[in-house]
């Protein structure tokens, strides 16, 4: 009798047992099909929902753009950023790909910040790289600490900023580039030097002449004349701080002071 019912169960139910003899059923998988196939349709149901809604409706389509720190005399094209933008689904919109795109392609951004403002509006943030100084080639070139040759050429030289002369590269062919001279970055190296010296919180930086770049000059006010070389700039600038500040020395007298030896070089003006 136990030997036939052992083979009614494993022929009729199909049935298994357990490691401790216990008869168990297997899965019912019709049963979890039918519990299992409305959550789906319900599922697939809000889903398409959200799509009408959100992805195909007119009311998430972007219809403007607000520009923050956005500069006419810039060379950044601000119309490629709205075309990007513009009659797009806010939702669907890559903004970092965009991003990305508009900082690789316009040097004279420094940083540029999206956000989505729903239903219908981005707001961009625009940074815009600043001058340190202004390099001289016939007219006067804006350029920052990276050595990117900015908008807004000049005339005439601006009061606030130093001016880099001796440059021989076409200047204006890159505007709104980043150059690969020599010798505005030594210029700039130097400039970030004498900044961080110290030296101009008492003194004014009037400009740098890099026209032979292995015996850089800069001047202070007055036409003080400061002869500085080609490397060390720190220890330099740290000897001319100690000249500067010597009560003996007038530096009404002062026509240059040399700095590419051992000790500074004092030379006077000529007088009659």
């Amino acid at each position: 009798m136990p030997y036939f019912k052992i083979k009614l169960l494993s022929k009729g139910t199909k049935r298994r047992r357990s490691s401790k003899g216990k008869v168990l059923k297997l899965f019912p998988y019709k049963k979890a099909l039918v519990i299992v196939l409305p959550l789906v349709l319900i599922a697939g149901g809000i889903f398409w929902s959200f799509y009408t809604l959100y992805i195909k409706s007119p009311y998430f389509i972007v219809r403007d753009v607000i520009m923050k720190g956005r500069e006419s005399n810039s060379r950044v094209n601000y119309e490629a950023l709205q075309r990007m933008l513009i009659n797009k689904n806010i939702f669907t919109l890559n903004l970092r790909k965009i991003r990305d795109d508009m900082l690789s392609n316009y040097n004279e951004l420094l940083n540029l910040n999206l956000t989505r403002a729903f239903p219908d509006t981005i707001v961009a943030t625009i940074t815009l790289r600043k001058p340190v100084a202004q390099l001289y080639q016939e007219y006067y070139y804006p350029v920052d600490n990276d050595g990117v040759i900015l908008s807004g050429v000049k005339d005439s030289p601006l009061n606030t900023l130093p001016v880099i002369s001796g440059i021989y590269t076409n200047l204006s062919a890159q505007v709104g580039k980043l150059s690969n001279s020599n010798q505005i970055k030594r210029a700039l190296l130097l400039l970030k030097e004498v900044k961080s010296s110290g030296i101009l919180s008492e003194h004014a930086l009037m400009g740098i002449d890099i026209s032979n770049v292995r015996n850089a000059v800069f001047f202070l006010e007055n036409g003080l004349e400061v002869k500085v070389g080609y490397e060390d700039f720190a220890s330099r600038l740290e000897n001319l701080k100690k000249v500067l500040r010597d009560p003996k020395l007038k530096l009404a007298d002062v026509k240059y002071i040399d700095l590419r030896f051992k000790e500074p070089v004092i030379g006077l003006k000529w007088k009659k």
